[in-house]
């Protein structure tokens, strides 16, 4: 057929078919997306499990781009995204996490620090998230380590798995690691405690054990 046209005519054609692939390339992608809703379907169906159910969800209420924080579970598989809404009818597809990010347990405990920028006064309040396997576990406590800079936050239960809260940090913290699957759980402990207050399970940090390696020495 592009034999019978002339050198226009195939140029065009040719274009044509780039333009077609470029749409379906584009909202396959999941852009534009139009709502909240469209782009969290996106980023399930493409990174995580279609099928994937939101077991805890928080906004940002006072946050200008309404930064929407969520917990999928999938079977015995978890993960962590979160969702950008920068304008009605938002045609952004960027955010910190393009990706649902899949939560590192240890001893039945994961913990993942969302949010937590540093104040002008170089206090940095970071919201934190913990999911406990574990039904024997009634409180779980956040500790963040860094240094000789150690602070603890029992968290609020939100459901009969995740609990979450916010640590006070008196220091300057960029709260960006959840951008990094490696990088997230580098300071903050997970403590588990059973109803009589005992320590049951433990999540020590990647910060928390190498002080526990100097303290040895």
């Amino acid at each position: 057929m592009t034999k019978k046209l002339g050198y226009k005519g195939r140029i065009a054609v040719n274009l044509l078919i780039i333009f077609i692939g470029f749409v379906a390339w584009f909202f396959r992608n999941g852009v534009p997306y139009y709502s909240i809703q469209q782009r969290l379907d996106t980023i399930m169906h493409n990174n995580f499990a279609s099928n994937a159910e939101i077991i805890y969800t928080m906004v940002e209420e006072e946050d200008e781009h309404n930064e929407t924080h969520y917990i999928l579970s999938d079977g015995e598989d978890y993960a962590y995204l979160n969702v950008y809404n920068y304008r009605a009818g938002n045609t952004y597809r960027g955010g910190p996490t393009r990706n649902a990010i899949t939560l590192f347990f240890e001893d039945e405990l994961s913990i993942i620090s969302v949010d937590g920028e540093s104040r002008t006064d170089g206090i940095t309040p970071a919201s934190v998230i913990a999911i406990c396997l574990d039904e024997n576990v009634e409180t779980v406590v956040a500790e963040y380590h860094n240094g000789n800079v150690i602070v603890e936050k029992t968290l609020e239960r939100q459901t009969d798995k995740v609990f979450s809260g916010v640590v006070v940090i008196p220091e300057m913290r960029l709260g960006m690691e959840h951008w990094d699957a490696e990088m997230y759980n580098y300071n903050f402990t997970a403590k588990g405690y059973d109803k009589d207050g005992n320590l049951i399970r433990i999540n020590k940090c990647q910060a928390h054990r190498l002080e526990e390696r100097k303290n040895v020495q």
